[in-house]
């Protein structure tokens, strides 16, 4: 079942709180939203909580998320507690046990493991360059 919650809305018309629970959805866009054991698609917000939860993208100015798998967060405040996400940028981050694929931040805290922070991924962009044209030139494609 995927559901599709106030996605096409003006400002005015927005929901102030959405609640998901035990449901899948496409996405959200309301002020808070508050989601558990859930599948979202898309969340945009100014608060989201979200708990055992499976969230493609989010968009939020403060993001709380415990024991959620996530692939890709924006905010100002990013809180992730036993989980995992991909791609998390925000000024302030948080990350207890779990594992984050890229993470840019003004201030990161807590623990957890890092595959990629931003000079990880300068240092790999700059080989992958390298290794590009050297083999453009090798093969003959560099004239």
């Amino acid at each position: 079942m995927s559901n599709e919650i106030e996605l096409d809305v003006s400002m005015e018309e927005m929901p102030s709180t959405v609640t998901v629970e035990e449901e899948e959805v496409e996405a959200i866009i309301a002020d808070a939203v508050s989601v558990n054991q859930s599948g979202v698609k898309s969340i945009q917000a100014d608060v989201l909580h979200a708990e055992q939860s499976g969230i493609m993208q989010v968009e939020a100015n403060t993001i709380e998320m415990s024991q959620c798998g996530l692939f890709r967060a924006q905010g100002q405040s990013v809180s992730l507690n036993q989980g995992g996400v991909g791609v998390v940028a925000g000024e302030q981050v948080k990350i207890e046990d779990s594992v984050v694929g890229f993470v840019t931040a003004q201030e990161i805290s807590g623990e957890c493991t890092v595959l990629f922070d931003l000079r990880a991924a300068v240092v790999f962009g700059l080989v992958a360059g390298l290794v590009c044209g050297l083999l453009r030139v090798l093969f003959g494609q560099g004239e």
